[in-house]
């Protein structure tokens, strides 16, 4: 009776420290994860202010109001300002590869329309994206067209 007892203390003993064990295993790989997915990408959608164009395309002599983009969270749309005019028209975006068509926008006049000109001119020519640091940037194949600050 008292082997039995004795074998019985034993065995009890083992699955608590084998349960003990696994449970704090599993409570290691739980953290682990909730590290990984608190990693944030910023998305593409939201709001996105010129920052810059590149010399190869620059051909402003004079930058007077800020372009700006809007992506829609279904990313199948934008909107926004090319500096004077509003400006709207269809996405479509799959992976990196980005296209901006059907571009549409109003007819004010403003005094210095070069860099809405541009501006527009270099989204029809946009074929890839890439986000960095809270910067969008826009590229014809491998070449950088311009860089877009995110605003919110």
């Amino acid at each position: 009776m008292k082997k039995n007892s004795l074998v019985t203390i034993i065995l009890i003993f083992f699955a608590l420290v084998t349960y003990g064990q696994t449970n704090i295993k599993h409570k290691k790989n739980k953290k682990k994860k909730a590290k990984i997915s608190s990693v944030k990408e910023i998305p593409i959608h939201g709001q996105w202010v010129l920052e810059s164009i590149e010399k190869e395309f620059n051909t402003l002599t004079n930058r007077t109001k800020n372009s700006v983009i809007q992506i829609e969270p279904n990313l199948l749309k934008f909107n926004g300002n090319g500096g004077c005019n509003s400006i709207g028209g269809n996405l479509k975006i799959e992976k990196n590869n980005i296209k901006f068509s059907n571009i549409i926008q109003t007819k004010m006049f403003c005094e210095n329309m070069q860099q809405e000109d541009l501006f527009l001119r270099l989204l029809q020519m946009a074929t890839q994206y890439k986000i960095s640091g809270g910067k969008l940037m826009l590229y014809k194949d491998s070449n950088l067209l311009m860089t877009l600050e995110r605003t919110h």
